[in-house]
């Protein structure tokens, strides 16, 4: 498509589209004119929640005057949602009479809506800071409160927030919990919750999807099948491969120091020793490593009933072999192990079909055996010629077959 300019205040949001989404770009018209003379314009999208548009355009163009900071460029960011809304925040000068325009995702407007959570009718209070400054122990605390608007210190927040969480939440850790102790913008939050507690974050102009299921609103399970040796030739991502870990021992080591009553006991360590714990999928090279859990067995864990697996510990308790399994098994679930350290970068030329960013699909190194899923962390999409130019495979946190999401066992929403 070609992207079109608008003033900074041309697009309010008015959350009455498509499947109840934000349709702030439909029937919209032509705003200050469309950027015909665009020499390239592309739009990145990462699951680290950066959304960013740039706009390649001489300096001879028609509307090169008009591209003035705060100003709106509406753009196509994939071949599934809404047109979406960015906003000029600055410029780079390119080769020649070129100049890049980089604009951000409306989204980023969330920096400037203030949330503090508090007890009371207005901040400050006179309860006390304990009553102010709230933890939320889950995500579905945290969105109720999001959805308040009572707990806006800004006025006008033209976001809606959808959340689709309860009982598909993350198993995240015993004790996690999100602390906000001082007004912080909203897009923060988001990217806060998302570290904290696991799930997805995705904006669609006006309206922000957080969920925790497996594939969020938009994206799928996807037909697409990446595969070394065919797809790929890249002998620094095979040794990756080749070296990752795709099975661990867990086992505790310790002194018992409750033996025979006698709290100051200083005999030998105790070894409890767990089984072989593999990562999902068919893999038929396996690379086994033994890794010590003893320390998710200190005092501080001792009531913790999900590390000990229903079985009531004392101080300093050896643990039986079972607690030490079930550490075992959230490790190689929810851990790093059988991923390779680096993310995997596709052009187009690399693989076919239609992608978006959060959608599963298939990589395969048949050398290993290695068959398995594989969410998409980021895409660039070429705006003028409608079509994908880039894919990446794996997370910010550079994770490429993610295993935080057990694939198996969670049902998919839709």
């Amino acid at each position: 498509m070609i992207p079109i300019l608008f003033e900074h205040n041309a697009l309010p949001a008015k959350n009455n589209g498509p499947n109840n989404s934000d349709s702030s770009t439909i029937d919209i018209g032509h705003g200050i004119g469309d950027l015909v003379d665009a020499v390239e314009c592309g739009v990145k999208c990462a699951d680290d929640h950066s959304y960013e548009l740039e706009l390649t355009y001489p300096s001879t163009g028609r509307l090169f005057s008009e591209l003035k900071t705060n100003r709106l460029i509406v753009a196509k960011a994939n071949n599934r949602d809404n047109n979406q809304i960015f906003r000029i925040y600055g410029y780079e000068k390119g080769v020649g009479d070129l100049i890049t325009v980089k604009a951000q995702h409306i989204s980023y407007d969330l920096n400037d809506v203030i949330f503090f959570p508090y007890l009371g009718t207005y901040y400050p209070s006179p309860y006390l800071a304990k009553d102010v400054h709230p933890d939320y122990y889950m995500p579905a605390m945290l969105m109720t409160d999001l959805k308040n608007t009572d707990y806006y210190l800004t006025s006008n927040n033209p976001f809606t927030l959808k959340s689709y969480t309860g009982a598909s939440e993350l198993n995240y850790p015993h004790g996690t919990h999100l602390s906000i102790n001082t007004p912080v913008g909203v897009r923060g939050v988001f990217h806060d919750v998302v570290e904290t507690f696991g799930g997805i974050c995705y904006f669609d102009n006006y309206t922000v999807y957080y969920t925790t299921y497996i594939i969020p609103t938009g994206a799928k399970q996807n037909q697409v099948i990446i595969e070394y040796g065919k797809d790929i030739i890249d002998l620094q991502q095979e040794e990756n491969i080749s070296e990752m870990v795709t099975g661990i021992i867990p086992f505790f080591k310790g002194k018992d120091r409750s033996k025979d009553g006698d709290s100051e006991w200083h005999g030998p360590d105790s070894v409890v020793l767990g089984d072989i714990h593999y990562v999902s999928g068919t893999i038929d090279r396996h690379k086994i490593v033994p890794v010590d859990v003893s320390s998710k067995f200190s005092k501080s864990n001792s009531v913790d009933d999900d590390i000990w697996d229903g079985v009531s510990p004392q101080q300093d308790w050896i643990p039986l072999k079972q607690c030490v399994d079930k550490v075992g098994e959230d490790l190689i679930k929810n851990g790093k192990y059988g991923i390779p350290e680096v993310n995997l970068t596709l052009d187009s030329t690399q693989f076919s079909g239609d992608v978006r960013l959060y959608d599963i699909v298939t990589v395969r190194f048949l050398r290993l055996g290695i068959d398995m899923n594989a969410r998409v962390s980021s895409t660039t999409y070429d705006v003028l010629n409608e079509r994908i130019a880039e894919i990446e495979l794996g997370t910010s946190r550079e994770r490429l077959l993610s295993e935080r999401w057990d694939m198996e066992y969670r049902k998919y929403w839709t």
